[in-house]
């Protein structure tokens, strides 16, 4: 039953119930707006932000380039980092994204810039290129603390 601004405080009403600790003999009330949903963000080209879609576009690509002797490009979201680390073991990680034919992009965002921040981390093996092929490109993607080859 403290005034604001008088007497000795030892928490912090939470919205909803509860209460935050703290110590001190000043008080400041602050009202925090309660912000709607952030929307998933949009972007102007096609681009994955989910591995397995990430691993079954790129095996469609490879049997469609193979078809047509066609150069493909893939785009990763920006902002996207597959977190790997999160498995068990190595052997409950997604498998690595397979490459079997040539002139495949994979890139991060649409120019495949580094600061578009698409990062693979964890995990064992990142990419595998199978086969006898060329011109593959992987632009823009950190790979980070795998554990085998990326």
């Amino acid at each position: 039953d403290n005034v604001a601004g008088q007497g000795n405080y030892t928490g912090i009403s939470l919205e909803g119930g509860g209460c935050e600790p703290f110590e001190s003999d000043t008080c400041i009330s602050v009202l925090i707006p309660t912000l709607p949903p952030t929307p998933a963000p949009t972007f102007t080209f096609e681009c994955f932000h989910d591995w397995t879609d990430l691993v079954i576009a790129v095996g469609s690509l490879s049997e469609m380039n193979d078809d047509t002797n066609g150069s493909t490009s893939i785009s990763v979201c920006p902002g996207t980092v597959f977190n790997f680390t999160e498995y068990d073991s190595e052997l409950d990680t997604p498998p690595p994204l397979v490459i079997e034919s040539s002139n495949i992009t994979l890139k991060c965002g649409a120019d495949g810039s580094r600061s578009n921040y698409c990062v693979l981390l964890g995990g064992a093996r990142h990419f595998h290129l199978s086969g006898s092929i060329e011109n593959v490109v992987i632009q823009g993607i950190t790979m980070r603390e795998g554990s085998d080859v990326s």
